[in-house]
């Protein structure tokens, strides 16, 4: 736990949040790289961790050193590199992975848009539109379908990780229905039905999203006759 006697002074706390950027890319880094999938149980040397995921060790060395800082990787005496617990969350095949958020909160548009947030403070207007001629998610779609398909995997990401805590947080005993408006592949939608076997649901989300919903919804599923799985847009 931080505490005033522990905590930071303030230069040295402000300069870490204003660098905030530099961490925020470093993360991305290491996510599109691999280093976390790369990395198994055993402390790794950085030359064999480079070979594994084809970059120059010295530049690995840098990145991985700047991540430790933050508790993200940790490095050993004789200068292996070992997991931490938030490195972790960076693997792919972690149960509680992160990588896909992490790849969203820094997509190319992020950095385009960012630096306008004092405008959009002062004036109220909507600096992506402004940026890129169109509304966001039409943008997205139209003009990045790989950052839209980077969002679709995080969203489903979060939505499989918490449909257990909302279903057994949502009280719906008294209800008989319930739709999921923009609810990804339904994951919510799947949970619910599974709690409240008399209940009925709808799922409603863009067309390429919901042909990939829960298989538990799907034809064949074990919840499919009890759900209607709308292609459309919420907006």
């Amino acid at each position: 736990m931080t505490t005033a006697q522990t905590a930071p002074p303030p230069p040295m706390r402000l300069r870490e949040l204003v660098f905030g950027a530099a961490c925020a890319a470093a993360l991305r880094a290491a996510a599109r790289l691999g280093v976390a999938d790369a990395l198994g149980e055993t402390p790794m040397a950085v030359e064999d961790l480079a070979a594994a995921v084809k970059t120059e060790p010295k530049p690995l060395r840098r990145l991985l050193r700047a991540l430790t800082c933050y508790g993200v990787f940790t490095e050993h005496k004789n200068g292996t590199f070992a997991h931490s617990d938030m490195s972790r969350l960076l693997r792919e095949d972690d149960p509680h992975s992160l990588r896909n958020i992490t790849l969203w909160c820094t997509e190319p548009w992020t950095w385009d848009a960012w630096p306008l947030l004092d405008e959009a403070v002062r004036t109220g207007s909507n600096v992506v539109e402004g940026l890129y001629g169109k509304e966001f998610f039409t943008y997205l779609n139209e003009d990045a379908p790989q950052s839209a398909e980077v969002f679709n995997r995080a969203m489903t990401t979060s939505s499989r990780q918490s449909a257990q805590d909302v279903a057994a947080l949502l009280d719906l005993s008294a209800s008989s229905s319930v739709a999921d408006i923009g609810g990804g592949q339904g994951h919510v939608v799947a949970s619910l039905l599974e709690k409240y076997p008399a209940m009925r649901g709808t799922l409603l989300d863009l067309p390429r999203v919901v042909e990939n919903a829960d298989a538990r919804l799907r034809e064949g599923g074990a919840l499919a006759d009890r759900v209607s799985i709308v292609p459309g847009d919420c907006r």
